[in-house]
């Protein structure tokens, strides 16, 4: 029995120290079904990455390739989601389009998770650094996001990776706020004493104790500022200060589209349908991680 106790326990010790990263698939899917609304986000989510990797098996044609002879064609069995003004296929713009927003969100998310997560953890266990990284980030702040992206672009040329840049700019501060509200919480706890009264240096107790704790919280606003980096990408479009015209996206095809909605409407629904879904879906998904991450949301449901 003593022997059998002892298994038991060592066990359950085991499972207790199991990394939160390992454990996440599993906690994902026991919450996409306890919560509908997740599942729908992420089954979105998935199905736009799907149809943006395989945009060219999908029945494509060449996106950027005018014919001027078949200017505004209505939605038809030959023609799915009609042309445009210069009788762009709108359907394979479309298609395509979704491979520069997602890029983008997914670029932009991990960057200003990371660099948050970074400088959050730097800016909550250390009061010097605190002063200088917050100082800078209350100063990005103050400037509304969409103007800020706009100067950037301004200053950096229209192009997808100066998008990213631009966007990472505007995104991280929000992450840099979230992950030190967290440290300075997490810095006060008992096993963090614990950890520096045997010795344990400070890089010892970021990476071992700190970081690991401000996981969850980083994941669900990664979500966050995906959807938010995919709006701001199709603003940017949309001004003219975003993606260059040769290469479709979403924002650049409404905006192309403004002048001729009285002539051919399908022009601008089309590419707004998708956009709308994808940032539905990547919110659902995100406000489904938060419960399903935060202990007393996950408590309640």
């Amino acid at each position: 029995m003593t022997t059998q106790s002892g298994s038991a326990t060592a066990t359950l010790g085991t499972a207790a120290k199991k990394p939160f990263l390992a454990r996440l698939p599993s906690r994902l899917w026991r919450g996409a079904r306890r919560n509908p609304n997740m599942a729908y986000g992420i089954t979105i989510v998935v199905l736009m990455g799907l149809i943006a990797i395989l945009a060219p098996l999908l029945l494509t044609v060449d996106p950027v390739r005018p014919k001027p002879t078949e200017r505004f064609i209505p939605p038809s069995s030959a023609k799915w989601f009609g042309t445009d003004h210069i009788g762009r296929d709108v359907y394979s713009r479309t298609l395509y389009g979704a491979r520069v927003s997602l890029a983008v969100a997914a670029s932009v998310s991990i960057i200003a998770i990371t660099a948050g997560g970074l400088l959050g953890a730097a800016a909550g266990y250390d009061r010097k650094a605190d002063m200088i990284i917050m100082r800078v980030m209350d100063g990005l702040m103050a400037i509304p996001s969409i103007l800020l992206g706009i100067a950037l672009m301004a200053a950096l040329g229209g192009s997808v990776q100066n998008v990213i840049i631009a966007l990472s700019v505007t995104e991280t501060p929000i992450a840099v706020r979230i992950v030190r509200s967290s440290v300075l919480s997490i810095r006060e706890m008992v096993y963090v004493d614990a950890a520096r009264s045997i010795g344990a240096g400070a890089w010892r107790i970021m990476l071992r104790h700190i970081l690991p704790n401000v996981v969850a919280p980083l994941i669900v606003q990664g979500t966050f500022i995906a959807s938010a980096a995919v709006l701001l990408e199709a603003y940017l479009s949309f001004l003219g200060a975003g993606t260059p015209p040769g290469i479709p996206s979403w924002g650049i095809m409404m905006a192309d589209a403004q002048k001729y909605i009285t002539v051919a409407i399908w022009v601008i629904t089309f590419p707004g349908i998708f956009l709308t879904l994808t940032v539905l879906g990547i919110s659902l998904a995100g406000d489904g991680l938060r419960d399903n991450l935060d202990p007393k949301l996950r408590r309640r449901m």
